[in-house]
């Protein structure tokens, strides 16, 4: 890991690092493709999102106060993204 994460340049709320609570939510987000951390992450404070919203960035959630997102497990797909 010398150069760190590399932020990806899409996904369900945009380009970012994702996290999960649980492997199976990994596996249908990541559409059973690459590895499996396991990780403690500390997300600072979080904005809990209602929608899906390709459109936030880095510096709009810095403006509003903001070091993540947090999209509640019943908005996820059952399937995966499509």
């Amino acid at each position: 890991m010398e150069t760190g994460f590399r932020l990806g340049q899409d996904g369900v709320l945009g380009g970012g690092i994702y996290f999960a609570l649980t492997k199976d939510d990994t596996d249908v987000l990541a559409l059973h493709k690459g590895v499996i951390l396991k990780c403690r992450v500390d997300i600072g404070r979080s904005k809990v999102l209602d929608r899906f919203d390709q459109t936030i960035t880095k510096e709009q959630l810095e403006k509003e106060g903001y070091d993540s997102t947090i999209l509640p497990k019943k908005l996820l797909p059952v399937d995966g993204i499509s």
